[in-house]
């Protein structure tokens, strides 16, 4: 049960950034090229830990995973990048639930 509610978290979560990423503001591109590049370094420098924040950390860690190539790479890249989304469930419910 508990592994089903993580995962409507995370559905609910990457709704939720998807949904964000529609409103950006004028200087927004930059973000968006770093997190298609998988660039999660340079976003956790830029970025804060807001929720939105740590949600578009965690969509550069999926997209840096996705572009693995080795197996082991690959899973343990998709394996940070789970722990990256957990991290933005938390910080949206300490938020008291709300993007």
């Amino acid at each position: 049960m508990r592994r089903f509610s993580q995962t409507a978290l995370l559905a609910l979560c990457v709704s939720c950034v998807s949904t964000s990423a529609q409103d950006k503001p004028a200087g927004q591109s930059d973000i968006d090229k770093l997190i298609k590049r998988g660039d999660v370094r340079a976003l956790e420098a830029r970025l804060g830990n807001s929720p939105d924040a740590l949600a578009k950390i965690a969509e550069a860690a999926r997209y840096r995973a996705s572009r693995a190539r080795k197996p082991l790479d690959k899973e343990n890249l998709f394996a940070d990048a789970e722990k990256r989304y957990l991290k933005v469930i938390n910080a949206i419910q300490k938020s008291g639930g709300a993007c």
